[in-house]
């Protein structure tokens, strides 16, 4: 039997660059494992030290479609910048999207959060300048050229399953619920799932975990989506 193929598609961090987020996405493989996924980890440009490249969203959207058709994941998992990643290259008209079983957005955030977060040049360049102390060198236009996750949702052909932690600041219930009610909205063949998980925040690492958690954790981001 195939086993699954898992791609996971990171946030904007370089995924190895801190203690942190080694820790973040460490979990996740460990929990594929568990499963007895195969799963593998695309780094966008930019990342890992890459100063040739930038990292921007035409630039990670690329680097993932080239992995997907490479590897032709059948889950996909997704976190922070990730996520519009992930709405990307399943909004393609490609052979592997069909046989893709579904996503999981873990911890999107709507434009108005990137006016809020970023509002202006100088909040901006700080942004830029702090990713490049931990081996990511993002596009000077990284955030003029991000485009809202909301035009995107709509054209994802793909089922979704779009989740939080209630402790992350980037995002609300209310945010996922309209993500999904576009999603619903436009793709009526694809279902949706929301899900809140209590006590996470937006980074989640194996210490902050107890079983029960850990074990609310595995589920959703490896649940397969299921019509109700």
């Amino acid at each position: 039997m195939e086993s699954q193929r898992v791609l996971v598609l990171p946030g904007s961090s370089n995924p190895r660059g801190s203690e942190k987020y080694k820790k973040v996405i460490e979990l996740i493989e460990d929990l594929a494992v568990q499963k007895g996924y195969e799963c593998k980890l695309l780094n966008y440009p930019g990342q890992c030290g890459d100063s040739v490249n930038a990292l921007s969203y035409a630039s990670a959207l690329e680097a993932a479609l080239a992995k997907c058709a490479e590897y032709r994941p059948r889950w996909i998992i997704s976190r922070s910048f990730g996520c519009w990643i992930a709405v990307g290259v399943l909004s393609c008209v490609h052979q592997w999207v069909d046989a893709c079983e579904g996503a999981i957005l873990w911890g999107p955030g709507l434009a108005s959060t990137t006016a809020r977060v970023w509002p202006d040049r100088a909040t901006r360049a700080r942004e830029v300048e702090g990713h490049r102390q931990y081996g990511t060198y993002l596009a000077e236009d990284f955030f003029e050229t991000l485009p809202p996750i909301e035009d995107l949702v709509g054209t994802c052909r793909c089922n979704l399953r779009i989740a939080r932690g209630t402790c992350d600041d980037l995002n609300t219930r209310k945010d996922l619920d309209y993500l999904a009610s576009l999603h619903s909205k436009l793709q009526h063949r694809f279902i949706y799932e929301v899900r809140e998980i209590t006590g996470l925040g937006h980074s989640v690492v194996a210490d902050d975990l107890g079983p029960e958690l850990l074990g609310r954790y595995s589920a959703c981001l490896f649940d397969p989506m299921k019509a109700t």
